[in-house]
């Protein structure tokens, strides 16, 4: 049992390997709450590349990561629109608004700065359930505990989202060695579908989004992938890689091992609660994103942040201060999503709904090119801890 510097009892576990989850461990154990932490039987280490906006940037320097993520990342300091063949460039200011950095790289630097300090249960948490007395945890084997709060980034741990309608379908893959690397950091739109482009220090990490429908067979056939995405990833290419019309792909598709391509069904629905009965959601568990989106890592960062204020130094008892947590994420989500209903166009394109709310998020994180200077919500940092 962890005690906070006022003196409040609390046992907390945080469920998830993620930067969601190391983050919200990082910050629980500064407010000295002394978490534990768990991971779920699916628990897999994230592939690609992440992209940190200004306030999850901010967020990591009370846990020593801002330098290290900066220093290894790259600062995003342009904008390609390859559809409509337009760019912007920022002047590069003292400290960026928007780093990409490698998600191996970024694991190994959750190792060293944040999960050597923080007690990790060997065993990976099965289920978890509400009761009077707190919430009650299995693990592998059917070893239960009982916890004072369970906080978890990940989605398929606790859902009350119902099965979408129509999913967003989404790949990711690194650019091939031996062609031409594409501008970045890139996009290319068309009706309902999407190709993001992402540099790292190791190369280029691409996000396709379709919200056409596929199934598992199409899914993983590189020859449909070319079918659906061959003209958006074509701009970078010479005129001998673009698609042909031949069955086999071409151009990236081509060139890529099968192995390394990542494909994921994402569902939008919101859940209805994101802090109920001593189960508090952070990250992907908390908020339905589409890959490609900017903003969703530093929103994963605060509500870490924004969990252990009030765990530590919100109301007395747990469940007063988990609905504290939950107004003040909310009214963040609803700053958000007035600010994006407000982005100027900036790369025009046909799309769905789904892709236009991922555009003008886009957008809003690259403030800082099109504007000279980040938007004001880049800005407006969760304080109180």
């Amino acid at each position: 049992m962890s005690q906070s510097p006022l003196g409040r009892q609390r046992s907390v576990l945080v469920v998830g390997r993620g930067l969601t989850a190391a983050a919200t461990a990082g910050f629980l154990e500064q407010a000295g709450l002394d978490p534990v932490v768990a991971s779920t039987p699916t628990g897999k280490t994230p592939t690609g590349g992440t992209v940190l906006w200004r306030p999850g940037l901010v967020l990591l320097e009370r846990i020593g990561l801002r330098r290290p993520v900066e220093r290894l990342g790259t600062h995003l300091l342009d904008r390609h629109c390859l559809t409509a063949d337009r760019s912007w460039t920022a002047e590069n200011g003292d400290r960026p608004s928007l780093v990409a950095i490698d998600d191996k790289r970024l694991s190994e630097l959750l190792d060293q700065y944040v999960r050597t300090g923080i007690r990790e249960i060997d065993r990976a948490v099965s289920a978890v359930e509400p009761t009077d007395g707190g919430v009650r945890t299995t693990f592998e084997g059917g070893v239960t505990e009982l916890f004072d709060a369970v906080v978890t980034a990940t989605p398929s741990l606790v859902s009350d989202r119902p099965e979408a309608s129509k999913a967003v379908h989404s790949w990711r893959f690194s650019w091939p060695a031996g062609l031409p690397d594409p501008p970045a950091p890139a996009e290319a739109w068309a009706e309902g579908r999407a190709a993001l482009f992402d540099p790292v220090s190791e190369g280029v990490h691409v996000s396709l989004v379709s919200t056409a429908d596929v199934d598992a067979a199409a899914a993983l056939s590189l020859g449909e992938l070319d079918r659906r995405f061959g003209r958006l990833v074509s701009f970078p290419l010479a005129a001998a890689d673009r698609p042909s019309a031949a069955d086999q792909p071409s151009g990236p598709f081509a060139a890529l091992d099968q192995r390394e391509l990542r494909y994921s069904r994402n569902r939008l629905q919101e859940p209805t609660t994101i802090a109920d009965r001593g189960i508090v959601r952070v990250g992907s568990a908390a908020r339905s994103s589409i890959p490609g989106d900017p903003l969703t890592a530093a929103l994963g960062i605060e509500d870490g942040w924004v969990l252990a204020d009030a765990l530590a130094y919100g109301p007395d008892s747990v469940g007063a201060a988990l609905a504290d947590y939950e107004r003040r994420r909310r009214h963040r989500e609803r700053a958000l999503a007035a600010a994006v209903g407000e982005a100027a166009e900036a790369c025009p394109a046909d799309r769905s709904p789904p892709l236009a709310q991922l555009a003008a998020r886009r957008r809003l994180a690259f403030g800082h090119v099109h504007d000279g200077q980040p938007h004001p919500l880049a800005e407006s940092i969760p304080q109180r801890l």
